[in-house]
């Protein structure tokens, strides 16, 4: 049913391509008494912000290395479903819900991140986005971080479901030897917080995105599916080819592989001692970083269609990510228009 409701999306009352595996099931108990199916039990993907994804970051990053006994049955190898399982049956105290069963990741997949503001244009742009399904919200994990909390709405049918920030402790912004935003301290601290309290490294790449660039994920899958399984990240502009710093790494979209991402997880302390960040903005740092530590760069020039590199065009059918757009209704317009032929993609099927 899930395959037909692709096909004629008119065709159930109250479903849509965005309804999952539970709420189709609860709708053939309702409707379709033939169909013998039970009435599904509640379920629940945790949100980021959430005590129960707290909890299954502690258990799958510390403590089934730590304490393999507390989780019977499972090995670090098991899979996010098998570990919210095990805490929805033994511990109470972590809050999880039953686990919903789970549409593949997409290939490769992705986890994709912002950091914005609790006002001004960019709650308004990743509010849109967030009841569209679009941008960010159609990765397969995703997390909004912000020096507060905030809750940022509820998405689609209920794959998404409601959406609160995840704060972390933020820094002062300055101004960079480029004029722009001097925010690598702050950058550095989002990235803190995305390697301990979230589960990116289980992806195969994370994708930093700034709230005014709109991404299409199916494209940006097959911008990265050949690079997938290499340590690392990709360059995205070559705006001025005779420059020494060039090209580099702009920062409407950063893409940097899990084997990547390791490596700055683990030695990213060094780029703090060792290089002269204070003047950086953060995406020439986490380029000029990335490099230090070894990790290697890969340019793909058509990944970004940005105004602040080379020029903008929503109807550019090879770019994956068009930036800037500083409000919800210019936002929604060149996403409409990138994906005009086929609308945002719904996530994929089992």
């Amino acid at each position: 049913m899930l395959y037909d409701i692709r096909q004629n999306p008119d065709s159930r009352d109250g479903l849509t391509m965005w309804s999952t595996f539970e709420e189709v099931q609860i709708w053939l108990h309702q409707n379709k008494k033939k169909s013998k199916c039970w009435d599904a039990c509640t379920c629940q993907m945790p949100p980021v912000s959430s005590h129960c994804y707290a909890s299954l970051v502690f258990a799958m990053q510390s403590g089934i290395q730590e304490h393999p006994e507390w989780y019977e049955g499972l090995t670090e190898e098991s899979s996010v479903n098998d570990f919210q399982e095990h805490l929805w049956k033994y511990s109470n105290d972590t809050e999880c819900m039953r686990p919903c069963k789970a549409f593949p990741l997409g290939d490769p997949s992705l986890f994709c991140w912002s950091v914005s503001r609790n006002s001004g244009y960019e709650t308004d742009v990743l509010r849109a986005q967030l009841t569209a399904g679009a941008g960010i919200f159609s990765c397969d994990g995703f997390a909004v971080l912000s020096e507060t909390e905030w809750n940022i709405g509820r998405g689609p049918g209920g794959r998404i479901g409601e959406v609160n920030t995840l704060s972390f402790p933020g820094a002062p912004v300055g101004v960079s030897k480029d004029g722009t935003a001097g925010n690598t301290r702050l950058f550095m601290r989002a990235w803190d917080a995305i390697l301990s309290r979230t589960l990116v490294l289980d992806f195969d790449w994370t994708i930093k995105v700034d709230p005014d660039a709109v991404v299409i994920v199916d494209r940006l899958r097959d911008h990265l599916r050949d690079k997938t399984g290499s340590d690392v990240f990709v360059r995205n502009c070559n705006a001025r080819p005779n420059s020494p710093d060039f090209p580099m790494v702009y920062g409407s979209l950063e893409a940097i592989s899990s084997g990547g991402l390791q490596i700055y997880k683990d030695a990213s302390h060094r780029c703090e001692k060792e290089l002269h960040w204070a003047s950086w903005g953060e995406d020439f740092f986490i380029g000029k970083c990335l490099s230090h530590l070894g990790v290697g760069p890969v340019d793909d020039f058509s990944l970004v269609s940005d105004g602040l590199c080379t020029g903008v065009n929503c109807f550019d059918g090879s770019a994956a990510a068009f930036h800037p757009f500083k409000g919800s209704d210019e936002w929604m317009h060149c996403w409409r228009s990138a994906t005009a032929n086929r609308g945002g993609p719904p996530p994929p099927l089992p």
